[in-house]
């Protein structure tokens, strides 16, 4: 067997590319990785292409890795459906769980019985429209990855972790040579320094980072989630001015020096000090979340004076200002590295300590109009 393994599609959530808002090109590399090398195998053979592709996703929580993720499982199985006219999942989830067990040699056993599925699975054909076999690739996702594959090297868990990851690094590696398909990995951490670099390198795993968004990038989100036909608060101009009004006063907040955006300074191990600022930490998610509030807020108002008001960018604002507020009173030296991952790695300085800045809870001028 092992279709037990794969991810049963009517419960993964599609999601499309107006979806992400700013799609990141690793996407499209995977993609066409995937299609050549079934599409175009003799030119992948000729060319000597490895037959797995893998890929680790770091970035600060609610970054859009998981997004994308789904984003590519989408993608994958639409072109999968155009192939044979069938959505067969083709997806594999994996997580520490279902391998770590408390009784003795029975991680072990669960890791080959797993190895064993997956090499069945990757031994299935699929049909396509014209009625010729072909062997689909597999995607395995390995989510917050530092959990499977902790390093060997932390001083707490040697025991633990030695023996359960060298037999996955060993079954994964001899499904390379008896496979005829690709397997394709994706790996998402916020913690990449707790993953097992040596693991990470005998995978093959490739760094993709997802770096919090940019201008373009915030200004596209936010048209996504205040969308053309929103009704918007005011009554000076047209829907479509009022609109592009409030995505600039949003991204102005987020991005611009209006407000001190300093939230708390970092101060590493190596006495260098780096400033943890509101526009680094700008994430898909917090603008999901922070338009739903306002959202809700707006309807909130518009029922107790019975007529629909619109949505307030200073509503937008102020769920944006409690949030980054309520981070930096809980930035600390133990969970900074989830915010800003971009500073560590295996070998690079630790964070000494975290110092306050005084400027956190000054309001934007936005706030301070009636």
């Amino acid at each position: 067997g092992g279709d037990d393994l794969l991810v049963d599609l009517a419960i993964l959530p599609e999601v499309r590319r107006e979806d992400v808002g700013a799609p990141h090109p690793v996407v499209d590399e995977i993609l066409d990785d995937i299609r050549i090398g079934t599409e175009r195998k003799e030119w992948a053979e000729r060319m000597g292409k490895r037959d797995r592709r893998s890929y680790l996703f770091v970035g600060i929580t609610g970054g859009g890795k998981s997004h994308h993720l789904k984003l590519i499982s989408t993608e994958l199985h639409d072109w999968i459906e155009q192939q044979t006219g069938c959505r067969t999942s083709r997806l594999i989830m994996v997580d520490a769980s279902q391998f770590w067990s408390p009784y003795f040699g029975e991680t072990e056993q669960r890791i080959a019985r797993w190895a064993a599925k997956l090499y069945n699975l990757g031994k299935q054909t699929l049909t396509d429209k014209a009625g010729n076999q072909f062997r689909s690739p597999l995607v395995i996702v390995l989510e917050e990855c530092e959990t499977l594959l902790r390093s060997r090297n932390d001083g707490t868990s040697n025991h633990l972790f030695d023996r359960p990851l060298g037999l996955l690094l060993q079954k994964t590696e001899s499904l390379e040579g008896a496979l005829e398909v690709p397997i394709v990995w994706l790996a998402t951490s916020n913690r990449a320094d707790l993953a097992d670099a040596a693991a990470l390198r005998r995978i093959g795993m490739r760094r993709v980072n997802f770096h919090t968004l940019n201008g373009a990038a915030v200004r596209a989100v936010l048209a996504k989630k205040i969308f053309a036909s929103m009704p918007i608060a005011g009554d000076i101009g047209d829907l479509e001015s009022r609109r592009a009004v409030a995505i600039e006063q949003i991204a102005a907040y987020l991005l611009g020096d209006e407000t001190p955006q300093e939230l708390a300074v970092a101060v590493m191990d190596n006495s260098e000090r780096h400033s943890i600022n509101r526009r680094d930490l700008v994430t898909p998610a917090v603008l999901e979340e922070a338009v739903s509030w306002a959202i809700d807020r707006c309807l909130s108002k518009s029922a107790r004076q019975d007529n629909l008001l619109g949505l307030d960018a200073r509503d937008v604002i102020e769920f944006l200002h409690r949030h980054y507020g309520n981070l930096a009173r809980t930035l600390r030296v133990h969970n900074v590295a989830e915010y800003c991952p971009q500073w560590f790695d295996n070998e690079g300085p630790g964070v000494r300590r975290i110092e306050p800045s005084a400027h956190t809870q000054r309001r934007p001028a936005a706030l301070l109009v009636a």
